[in-house]
């Protein structure tokens, strides 16, 4: 369609093949899509990264070595014999770093400052170690040994996702500005009418019909099949490999080279815009979009909590009431609540799962330290503005615990769960009142301990808001508050 020749056309396939990981997470994480298509996308693009830069470094090598008149038959072998030695060099560095990692961590040999650093060194060790086997290998490598420190159960895994994701925006950011800074805007006049309709047969003939191809025989949905088939965004790594390709070839016998990088990035742009505009409407409109509101985890289930999460729920809000004592769990099983019956410190393999489309979290048990914890334990998921905990009691009243160890306090530090369950046995109940243009909003969002607690804002547009003294309820916001008050209030 593009004119191109075989060579040239093959090698633009071998890098076509891959889906950034750093482009697709961040789309996922806004498009907020079921577990299933979104760990297909995930997964595609973790594989295809390191899978398609080895094969397209084989195929460019294989065209520089053929030149004009090599010989295709042994050139092939030389190619599928590389292939095979660098992906057992990268299969073997990269198990083998894992394993030595966790020795060294397990075995406390590495001081906990430099844990961080020390995976990034062993990275970039095994990295350069298997590209001296075959260039580009290493990508296997570090792909694998990331697999294997995913899958040892380190207690320090957490923070060394968070140091390797502001590492990758940082790093994948600067290469986007480098590589782009390089490219003159006069590779652009190559692109015309076949090159065009190059790019719109990428996205609507080959990615729907490869995919659709490769899903033969799974347990995926025809809706799941139809989502994967069309959102492929390309990202950093085929960008960087174009940049290659052009360099290498440009004085080569291969005339039309000079179309890779306008065509690459030419489809770097289309996919990443259209993607990332289409992936959440589409997905909800093939139903596979996460529930359309955020929703809240409820920690320890009493009376208060069970009263306040049905009468969320009645709104529309999400809520999942979370103990591990059965018995505690009944009345809200009595509601149909959504329930989990499990320790927050320390939850079984299915726990993720069941807790991965929640947004926001309240710590409500009677043991204040045991909220602290569970909070401090979430906020590295949620994030520190979406986890809260009742007010301190008993013990833990005359602590002044700083921020940084604890949630934000619901209500007010005078609010302890045994103070919301008193006024309950004392006729309190939860209420809605609507805000609107006519509301004092800034009045009616004020607590008044005696006579009337805020405690939950609805915006218009679903969103969830949690009343705290650390984090005040905008005055300029409408919806529906939830307030719990002496008598019943009707909205």
């Amino acid at each position: 369609i593009a004119g191109l020749s075989w060579p040239i056309a093959v090698l633009l396939g071998a890098m076509l093949i891959i889906t950034g990981p750093t482009v697709i997470q961040p789309l996922l994480r806004e498009a907020k899509l079921s577990r299933r298509p979104a760990a297909y996308l995930r997964w595609e693009g973790v594989l295809n990264d390191a899978i398609g830069a080895v094969l397209a470094v084989l195929v460019l090598e294989a065209l520089l070595a053929l030149g004009a008149r090599g010989e295709v038959p042994s050139t092939l072998l030389a190619v599928l014999a590389s292939l095979a030695l660098g992906t057992l060099a990268g299969a073997g560095l990269g198990i083998g770093a894992a394993f030595l990692t966790r020795f060294l961590f397990i075995r406390d040999y590495a001081p906990e400052f430099l844990k961080a650093p020390i995976v990034l060194a062993v990275a970039l060790l095994i990295y350069g170690m298997t590209d001296l086997v075959q260039p580009e290998a290493g990508l296997i490598a570090v792909a694998l040994y990331g697999v294997g420190l995913a899958n040892m159960d380190l207690p320090e895994i957490e923070d060394l996702k968070r140091f390797k994701e502001g590492l990758s925006v940082f790093l994948v950011s600067g290469l986007f500005i480098v590589i782009t800074a390089n490219l003159p805007r006069s590779v652009f006049a190559e692109i015309g009418l076949p090159e065009l309709a190059f790019i719109a047969a990428m996205l609507l003939l080959v990615r729907p019909a490869a995919m659709m191809l490769a899903t033969i025989g799974s347990d995926m949905s025809w809706r799941e099949r139809l989502f994967v088939a069309y959102i492929a965004p390309r990202g950093i790594v085929v960008a960087a490999l174009a940049g290659l390709a052009t360099a290498l070839l440009a004085d080569s016998v291969y005339e039309d080279a000079d179309l890779i990088l306008p065509l690459v990035f030419s489809i770097i742009v289309a996919t990443v815009v259209l993607h990332g505009v289409a992936m959440a409407p589409f997905g909800r409109l093939l139903g596979l979009a996460a529930q359309p509101r955020p929703g809240l985890i409820i920690v320890g289930a009493n009376p208060w909590t069970t009263a306040f999460g049905e009468c969320l729920r009645r709104l529309g809000t999400p809520v999942l009431l979370c103990d591990q004592s059965m018995d505690a769990l009944r009345e809200a099983r009595d509601l149909d609540m959504p329930t989990h019956e499990g320790h927050m410190l320390a939850p079984s393999a299915e726990d993720p799962d069941t807790l991965k489309d929640y947004e926001i979290l309240l710590a409500a048990t009677a043991n204040d330290a045991f909220n602290a914890l569970v909070c401090l334990r979430f906020s590295t998921e949620l994030g520190a503005q979406h986890v809260y905990q009742t007010g301190f009691g008993g013990a833990a009243a005359g602590l002044d615990l700083h921020r940084q160890w604890r949630g934000k306090l619901l209500i007010g530090p005078d609010m302890t769960i045994r103070a919301l369950l008193d006024r309950l046995e004392a006729g309190w109940g939860f209420g809605v009142e609507n805000l609107d243009e006519e509301t004092d909003s800034g009045g009616a969002l004020r607590p008044d301990p005696e006579h009337r607690l805020p405690v939950a804002l609805l915006k218009p547009n679903g969103e969830l808001l949690l009343a705290s003294p650390e984090g005040e309820l905008s005055s300029a916001v409408r919806g529906r508050l939830v307030v719990f008050a002496p008598v019943r209030v009707s909205g």
